[in-house]
């Protein structure tokens, strides 16, 4: 059986004379507030707008891609599953192993999101959840067919204290061991691992004498020259 609508507050009437977007608007967000199939007489009593007597309404409603029409003349918000129940949840999860996105499921019923919470608190569970790195979004997977096993506590704790190898020493002991590092065609290529090394600082004589080089030698006027000055040892201000 489909899970029990939630309560809602009572939404606001459309006002009389509303042109006719604003009606859709309001018969449609009240479908995708209450997630289940909602009679004409319901609409006419909840939001004021009778379907029923407006036969242009009724064919935009049936029309619009976010509307659906049961069979019993019923009208409930269309979402991208069609789904009415738990069982109906269940079933299409298994028929899709390479995973549902969560968020596609939310708006076909009401109480979708405790039923998707109980399949994955079954014991053993029949999904898993498991949040994509790149788009940050939960997707669901079945498990129904895999063996469940539960794990020790010890078991995980030896696992997690499992040191993995370091790339430089994997590579110093596959030499130690005699391979090459292109043992011909075929064989493994073996890259040696990169070590960075400190840039070495050299010392203020391995530069080699630096020339100056005096701008300005000559002043005009003042009888200064200052390469003369400079390479006599003797200036004018000494």
């Amino acid at each position: 059986m489909a899970s029990s609508a939630p309560s809602s507050p009572a939404p606001d009437k459309v006002p009389d004379g509303a042109p006719l977007g604003a009606i859709m608007h309001a018969v449609l967000e009240y479908l995708r507030t209450v997630l289940r199939p909602v009679p004409s007489s319901e609409l006419a009593e909840r939001l004021g707008v009778d379907v029923d007597r407006r036969p242009e309404l009724a064919s935009e409603l049936e029309a619009n891609p976010k509307c659906l029409r049961e069979v019993s003349g019923e009208w409930r918000w269309r979402s991208k599953h069609y789904l009415r129940s738990a069982d109906e949840l269940a079933s299409l999860l298994r028929r899709c192993p390479n995973g549902i996105v969560a968020e596609e499921l939310w708006d076909a019923y009401a109480g979708i999101k405790d039923d998707i919470e109980k399949l994955i608190q079954m014991d053993p569970p029949t999904v898993i959840a498991l949040k994509n790195s790149a788009t940050r979004r939960v997707v669901l997977y079945p498990i129904s067919g895999v063996p469940y096993l539960t794990i020790s506590p010890d078991v995980k704790a030896k696992w997690a204290a499992v040191r993995l190898p370091d790339a430089v020493d994997i590579h110093r002991h596959l030499v130690e061991k005699g391979l090459k590092a292109d043992s011909g065609a075929g064989a493994p290529r073996v890259v040696a691992a990169f070590v960075r090394r400190r840039p070495t600082r050299k010392g203020r004589g391995a530069g080699g004498n630096k020339r100056l080089k005096l701008t300005n030698t000559h002043l005009e006027g003042s009888e200064i020259d200052l390469n003369a000055d400079f390479a006599g040892g003797k200036g004018a201000f000494s």
